[in-house]
């Protein structure tokens, strides 16, 4: 036979089988009829030819199926997918290619057509149940990423399914995503993630997964920052020495980002020298009030415990922010014993006129014990309110003398020029007689019992408040036993 390729399209049949035995004969001589023998096999319906033409495919290359003029085929055998009886067979020449047919498979496999989306599932699970892992699947991502966005649901379903297989390398490409403006792309976003593994981000190296997210706390939106928050929530302390960066003092970021950076510090509970440095650089030269609460509770959550920090915590208790007022109250309780030397500066606050810190000062004042104790006994001294400034005067001159040199230099401002200014003293004789019932009750849960409460108390006894009296009473027997 002369032309054997040009008789394979012969309507007689004998002639069909002819030529297909003929090009076998040839062997590799015959590799350009390999795509027609191909799509003979694919649509003749003649069981004789299909064999025929099947057979002299494996008798001219054992690897036909990588001749590049068959995978020159590949994209016309993907438009047979799910089209009828010649589904099937496309699916098998898919399959026998194998890899190479991957990136069209998987963009069929989010087809809008339920069966090609089904065959190409068929056919990529047929070359290897493994498919997910090659490095051409792994290249697909962006495209299947596409296919989130269709306004079919199917397409998106199957979208999902794709990278879901595809697994911890779709997360790596993804998780950007989770910081999308978009609120829908975020839900989609998590939802996608932990689909794959409610630990995905533990599979991500840090390095990639953290200073993005650290970024997004810097978001001018305030669900995107919310989110960022979250995620660095879950990841947990390894995040520490990344959010750490962020307080560099070359670092320029929004206040609500250092904040947030701090918070998530404190959450963590994880701290180093730098870390601590950083936190406490940050909290003595911070102007915005949040941002220096936040910092008290990080160190707080901490236990971080250098005695030289009670000086400037004392100091803050004069702070014009009621929330600083409190953290550093808190914080000084915490230092237990180690902070006596506030007892004083805790004692002028249980006149507050905030009741909140009354009750946190007295806490304090309660968890440092004893040696706060002959700092409140001052207080048991005044009579009234022109001595309770004496006290006041006094104590700053001894722990804030830079203070009391501006309020000697413009005496017309006094307390106004001193730390203590917001402190307030009491607005009447009431007030400061509740100073010392309080100061009292704690000398006396304390069990502190030096001489030199005797002076103070006898001169209570002597008094006419008879709730005074009664506790002054309970303590001055204790230092008489």
């Amino acid at each position: 036979m002369k032309d054997p390729i040009a008789h394979l399209n012969h309507p007689q049949r004998e002639t069909v089988l002819a030529a297909i035995e003929a090009l076998a004969a040839q062997g590799n001589e015959a590799t350009p009829a390999l795509p027609k023998l191909m799509h003979l096999w694919l649509e003749t319906s003649d069981q004789a030819i299909s064999s025929a033409a099947w057979a002299a495919l494996e008798a001219i290359a054992a690897d036909w199926s990588q001749h590049p003029l068959v995978l020159a085929e590949i994209y016309p055998l993907i438009f047979e997918l799910g089209d009828g009886t010649r589904s099937a067979r496309a699916e098998q020449l898919l399959s026998r290619i194998g890899k190479p047919a991957y990136s069209y498979l998987i963009d069929a496999a989010t087809s809008v057509s339920e069966g090609t989306r089904a065959a190409a599932a068929r056919t990529l699970l047929a070359i290897d149940p493994q498919w997910h892992q090659d490095d051409a699947a792994i290249q697909k991502i962006d495209d299947i990423l596409e296919k989130l966005d269709s306004k079919h649901e199917a397409v998106v379903q199957a979208a999902e399914g794709l990278l879901v297989a595809i697994g911890l390398p779709f997360a790596r490409v993804f998780f950007p995503q989770v910081l999308n403006v978009s609120g829908e792309r975020r839900k989609h976003a998590h939802r996608l993630l932990n689909r794959i593994s409610e630990d995905w981000y533990h599979e991500i190296p840090y390095i990639d997964l953290v200073p993005p997210l650290v970024n997004g706390l810097a978001h001018k939106s305030v669900e995107v920052m919310t989110a960022a928050f979250q995620m660095l929530s879950q990841i947990g302390g390894k995040a520490a020495p990344f959010l750490a960066d962020a307080l560099e003092p070359h670092v320029t970021m929004p206040i609500a980002a250092k904040i947030a950076v701090v918070k998530l510090l404190g959450l963590f509970a994880a701290g180093d020298d730098r870390i601590f440095g950083l936190l406490i650089a940050s909290w003595k030269t911070a102007e915005n009030f949040d941002l220096m609460a936040a910092t008290i509770v990080a160190l707080r959550r901490m236990e971080y415990s250098d005695p030289l920090l009670v000086e400037d915590l004392i100091h803050h208790l004069g702070h014009e922010n009621l929330q600083v007022r409190l953290e550093a109250i808190a914080y000084l309780g915490d230092f237990g014993s180690r902070a006596g030397r506030a007892g004083l500066a805790l004692g002028l606050l249980l006149a507050d006129k905030n009741q909140e810190v009354v009750t946190a000062a007295k806490s304090a004042l309660l968890a440092i014990g004893k040696p706060a104790c002959s700092g409140l006994v001052p207080i048991l001294n005044g009579e009234n309110e022109e001595e309770l400034g004496k006290i006041v005067t006094q104590y700053i001159g001894t722990y804030h003398p830079r203070e009391m040199n501006r309020a000697v230099l413009d005496p017309a401002r006094a307390l106004d020029n001193m730390a203590w200014a917001n402190l307030h003293l009491a607005d009447s004789i009431l007030r400061f007689r509740d100073r010392k019932l309080i100061a009292l009750q704690v000398i006396h849960e304390t069990g502190y019992r030096q001489l030199d409460l005797v002076t103070p108390l006898q001169a209570l006894l002597s008094g006419e408040d008879e709730e005074l009296k009664v506790l002054a009473k309970k303590v001055y027997e204790g230092i008489k036993l």
